[in-house]
């Protein structure tokens, strides 16, 4: 009865489409995917795209289904029947984690540039704020980002970024500035391929 007070009968269709989409094509991958220790996250994410759920919230002039939140309750809910944590987390990530705040706060160009193609399944996102010194405490964090021209030189080093192996971009935290002795710190986004950016050999899965 509960339930019935924020899923109605559309909630429940999308979430048999997810719960469906669960179980043909990810679970019986599973533990193959375990055993390589990756997942190819941008298959998975290309078809969860096609589908509609991995903007299932966002406004459709994004690339998104322009739905409530119940719905995206819907599709988080079901992800919990995949039968591991990695890919749960990966998608939580694409999803609630390195794309709000591109919505919220992002230009029209950062949002065709980023936001579009990872709601479509296209690109892959992480988020990169934990760094080796300060783990996920904000106001510790090293790294830096200067301003130079019309764009920023970033210097840092960040660590457990879920995706970050197979990312296409990061949605990133970094210092830039105190202003009446506040620190600033903004979120950047940077394309994976960025020059001088390194990556240590993933020892985790899913990563």
């Amino acid at each position: 009865m509960g339930n019935d007070l924020y899923f109605g009968k559309e909630h429940e269709q999308v979430r048999k489409a997810v719960r469906d989409f669960v179980t043909k094509e990810i679970n019986p991958h599973v533990d193959d995917w375990e055993e390589k220790g990756i997942a190819p996250l941008h298959d998975l994410f290309k078809k969860m795209g096609d589908l509609g759920f991995l903007g299932i919230r966002y406004d459709e002039k994004w690339g998104g289904e322009g739905l409530d939140y119940w719905y995206e309750t819907v599709v988080l809910e079901e992800c919990a029947r995949i039968h591991c944590g990695g890919i749960p987390m990966a998608i939580a990530v694409q999803m609630n984690m390195a794309t709000p705040a591109i919505y919220d706060f992002g230009s029209d160009y950062l949002k065709e540039t980023y936001l579009k193609p990872a709601l479509r399944g296209d690109l892959v996102a992480a988020i990169a704020v934990t760094e080796p010194d300060a783990g996920s405490d904000v106001a510790a964090l090293k790294t830096f980002a200067k301003k130079d021209g019309d764009h920023y030189i970033l210097n840092g080093s960040k660590t457990f970024i879920t995706n970050g192996t197979q990312a296409d971009f990061l949605t990133l935290l970094a210092r830039t500035a105190m202003i009446r002795g506040i620190t600033v710190f903004p979120c950047l986004w940077c394309p994976r391929t960025s020059p001088d950016s390194r990556s240590a050999k993933s020892w985790t899965n899913w990563a």
